[in-house]
C-alpha cells in the first residue's frame, strides 16, 4: 500500500509503542536484577589470610579458601609410597652400577646418585609440594605446576615461607601441555601426582610419557559415581570401559582406572605395575609403576577382562580377554563366554561390565614393606609444625651406600618424623589390602547377600569359617566393610548363604516354641538351645567394628544399619516378582553337607585382631569432596556496575 498520511501515522505510532515498552522492560529488568544480584553477590572487601598446618608444613590460603581436612590421608599415604618407591629406586641404582662393572670385570666407577624429580602437575596451593620437599629426602626438584597465575604466587610465597623454594620450584601451564613439554629425556621426571577435581582420565596420556623408565604415576580420581556404574556410557567415554552397578562397584572402580591408565600406557609401548591401588572415602588412588615393554604390551590383553554379574543373586564371572603361557613369550586369544545367558544359581540374566584391569591390585611385597616402615614411625604431635620443632632422622642410614656411591651435595638426607596426622589409618587400611587375596578379583557384601534371601546376615567370623572349613580362601576386602573375597566357586557361596538361612530358621522356631518366660537362660537347657537363640539374638550380620554395642578401636561407633534399613525398605516396599523368584530358586538348592560352621582357628584375620582402624567412618558432617571453585561471570549489562549492584566478578580458587 501506498504510505499515506493516516497509515504512516499509525504505524509510527505502534513502533514507538513497542520501543517504549521494551525500554520500560529492560529498565525494570536491570533494576530488579541489580537490587539481586548486589544482595547475594560476594563483596570483596580486603583480603585476609588463614593458616593452614599440616604435617611439616604450614602455608597461608586467602581467608575464603577453605582446607578440605580429608585430604590429608591422601597426602600423607602419597608421602608414605613415594619414600618407599626412593628405596627401590636406589637400590635399582646401585644394583645396575654393580652389573655394568661386572660386565666388565672391573671394580664400579665412582658415580654420583642425582635424586629424584617430583612433579605435581595441578598443585593449587603448593601443600602438597611443599610436603613433598620437607617430608621426602634424595629429591633434586619439584615441579608444582598450575594453570592460574594466582596460584602459582601463592605457591611460590607458601615455599618461602617453609623455606624450600630451593627445590619447589612454581610453573604457570596448562598440566597437559607441561607434559608433552617435558618427554625429552633431561626433562622427565620420576615421579609424577595427579589429582585432579573429578576424573583423571584428560591427563593420563601425557602423564605416562613424561616419566623415566620405571618412573611412579600417581592418580587420584574423585568421579567414583561414574567408576562405580551411575552412568555407564559416561564411564565408557572417559575410561573405556563399561561401569555397572554391582556388589563389588569400588573394586569395579580401581580396575577401570587401571585399565585406562594401561591403555594409555599401551599406545607408548609401555606396561604399568600397580604398586598400591586403594578406594578412599569418595575418591580411587593409584600408584603404579610405568615401564617401557613392546613385548609386555602385547600380553597386555591376558591381564584384561570382561566381568558377567547376575543382576538377581549378584554372583559374577570374569571373561579374560587374552591368555598367555606359563613362559610369558607367546600370547593367544581366549575362549569363552564362561557362562550362558542365564545365571546358573538363579536363572536371571547378566549384566556385562568392562573391560578392565583383572589382574592383581597391588604389589605384596612393596605393601609388606611400606607396612614395616610405617609401624616404625611416630604418631603426628598436634604441637609442632614447623620442621625446625620436628625431630629428624637419617635416612640415608636406612642403605648400605657402597664407598663407589657419591650422594649428591644438594640431596637432603634427613627427614622429620611425626609428620602423619592420618598413621592410624594408613597402618590399618594397608594391612586389609595386604589381607586381600589377590588372585579373586572383586568381593561379595554379605548384607546384600542376606538381602536377596531375605534373612540376617551371618556373624564374619562363622562366614569365614564355613569357606576355610571347606578348603577354601577368604579375606576382606578394604573397599568394604561386610566384605567377602574368597575362591570358591558362586554354587558354594549360595550354598552357604542357603545353608545359614535354614539356620536361622530353625533358631526362630525353637525360640517361638519356648514359654514366654523362657527370656532367663535355666541350667536345663541344651547347648544346642543356647546356640539357636545367639543366632537369632546376637548375630549383627556385620563385623564387629560395624556395631553400635562394640565400637571401632579409635573410640568411633560405627552404627549398624544396613539390614535395619533394608528390613524397613521390605515393610514398606514388598519384593517384586522377580526378587520372589530369585529367592524361591535359590532355597530350593539342596543341602551341601561340606558347609559347617564350627569355628576356624584363622577365621580373625590379623588386622582384626591387633584392633587395627580398619574402616574409619565419617569425622565429620559433609564428610566428602568440596564445590568446584567456580568464577562468576561478569555481567552483561553495564547497569550492573552502578553502586549499590553487583561489585565483584570473581570469585577465589579453591585451593585445598
Amino acid at each position: 500500500r501506498p504510505l499515506n498520511g493516516p497509515y504512516l501515522t499509525r504505524c509510527m505510532g505502534i513502533l514507538f509503542f513497542l520501543r517504549s515498552t521494551a525500554y520500560t522492560i529492560s529498565t525494570r529488568f536491570i533494576s530488579f536484577h541489580g537490587r539481586c544480584l548486589s544482595k547475594f553477590a560476594p563483596v570483596v572487601t580486603k583480603m585476609t589470610e588463614m593458616k593452614v598446618r599440616e604435617g611439616s608444613a604450614e602455608v597461608k590460603l586467602p581467608d575464603s579458601v577453605f582446607y578440605n581436612p580429608v585430604q590429608e590421608f591422601n597426602r600423607d599415604i602419597t608421602i608414605a609410597v613415594i619414600r618407599n618407591f626412593l628405596k627401590l629406586h636406589l637400590c635399582e641404582f646401585i644394583d645396575k652400577g654393580m652389573k655394568i662393572a661386572a660386565s666388565k670385570n672391573a671394580s664400579p666407577e665412582p658415580t654420583t646418585y642425582v635424586g629424584i624429580s617430583i612433579l605435581e602437575a595441578l598443585a593449587a596451593s603448593g601443600l602438597r609440594s611443599v610436603r613433598f620437599a620437607n617430608e621426602i629426602p634424595f629429591v633434586c626438584k619439584i615441579t608444582a605446576n598450575d594453570v592460574d597465575p594466582e596460584a602459582t604466587k601463592l605457591i611460590s610465597e607458601n615455599a618461602q615461607r617453609n623455606h624450600v623454594s630451593a627445590l619447589v620450584q612454581p610453573t604457570c601451564s596448562d598440566a597437559v601441555s607441561l607434559m608433552l613439554n617435558s618427554t625429552s629425556y633431561a626433562d622427565r621426571f620420576n615421579v609424577v601426582d595427579i589429582d585432579p577435581y573429578g576424573t583423571a582420565s584428560p591427563f593420563l596420556d601425557s602423564a605416562v610419557q613424561c616419566l623415566y623408565d620405571g618412573g611412579l604415576l600417581c592418580v587420584t580420581s574423585t568421579d567414583m559415581a561414574v567408576l562405580c556404574g551411575a552412568t555407564p556410557g559416561t564411564a565408557y567415554g572417559k575410561y573405556g570401559g563399561v561401569a555397572i552397578k554391582m556388589t563389588a562397584q569400588h573394586e569395579q572402580g580401581l580396575r577401570l582406572l587401571l585399565y585406562a591408565i594401561q591403555q594409555a600406557a599401551s599406545r607408548h609401548g609401555k606396561v604399568i605395575e600397580p604398586l598400591l591401588s586403594l578406594s578412599i572415602d569418595f575418591y580411587a588412588r593409584v600408584f603404579v609403576r610405568v615401564r617401557s615393554s613392546p613385548r609386555g604390551v602385547k600380553h597386555v590383553a591376558a591381564k584384561m577382562a570382561l566381568v558377567y554379574s547376575c543382576t538377581g543373586c549378584h554372583a559374577f564371572h570374569l571373561q579374560r580377554l587374552g591368555s598367555a603361557l606359563e613362559s610369558g613369550k607367546a600370547f593367544s586369544s581366549a575362549r569363552g563366554p564362561p557362562v550362558g545367558p542365564m545365571c546358573p544359581e538363579c536363572g536371571s540374566p547378566f549384566a556385562v561390565a568392562g573391560p578392565l584391569w583383572a589382574d592383581n591390585l597391588h604389589n605384596v611385597p612393596f605393601l609388606h614393606e611400606l607396612i614395616s616402615t610405617l609401624r616404625k614411625l611416630k604418631p603426628a604431635t598436634k604441637t609442632k609444625f614447623t620442621t625446625e620443632a620436628l625431630e629428624m632422622v637419617d635416612f640415608s642410614s636406612e642403605f648400605q651406600i657402597p664407598e663407589w656411591l657419591q650422594l649428591a651435595p644438594n640431596l637432603r638426607t634427613s627427614l622429620p618424623e611425626g609428620t602423619f596426622g592420618t598413621l592410624n589409618r594408613l597402618i590399618g587400611m594397608l594391612t586389609v589390602a595386604s589381607e586381600e587375596l589377590e588372585d579373586c578379583p572383586f568381593y561379595m557384601q554379605v548384607d546384600q547377600l542376606a538381602s536377596v534371601i531375605r534373612t540376617s546376615p551371618p556373624k564374619m567370623t562363622e562366614l569365614r569359617s564355613a569357606f576355610l572349613n571347606a578348603g577354601y580362601r577368604v579375606s576382606f576386602s578394604h573397599a568394604a566393610t561386610a566384605s567377602l573375597k574368597t575362591d570358591a566357586p558362586p554354587s558354594f557361596i549360595w550354598d552357604v548363604m542357603c545353608a545359614w538361612k535354614r539356620r536361622v530358621e530353625v533358631a526362630k522356631a525353637t525360640a517361638a516354641s519356648e514359654p514366654s518366660d523362657s527370656a532367663r537362660p535355666s541350667p536345663q537347657k541344651t547347648a544346642e538351645e543356647e546356640e539357636a537363640k545367639t543366632i537369632t539374638l546376637e548375630d549383627s550380620g556385620t563385623d564387629d567394628e560395624m556395631r553400635t554395642k562394640r565400637p571401632d578401636v579409635d573410640g568411633r561407633a560405627v552404627v549398624e544399619q544396613k539390614a535395619a534399613k533394608r528390613k524397613s525398605q521390605g515393610k514398606k516396599h514388598p519384593p517384586s516378582e522377580a526378587a520372589l523368584r530369585v529367592e524361591a530358586t535359590l532355597m530350593e538348592r539342596p543341602h551341601n553337607p561340606r558347609v559347617d560352621f564350627t569355628p576356624h582357628p584363622n577365621a580373625n584375620p590379623s588386622s582384626r585382631v591387633e584392633g587395627l582402624l580398619r574402616y574409619q567412618l565419617n569425622p565429620l558432617p559433609n564428610w566428602g569432596p568440596k564445590a568446584r571453585a567456580r568464577s562468576v561471570k561478569k555481567p552483561i549489562l553495564t547497569a550492573l556496575k552502578e553502586p549499590g549492584n553487583l561489585t565483584a566478578t570473581k570469585q577465589p580458587r579453591n585451593h585445598s
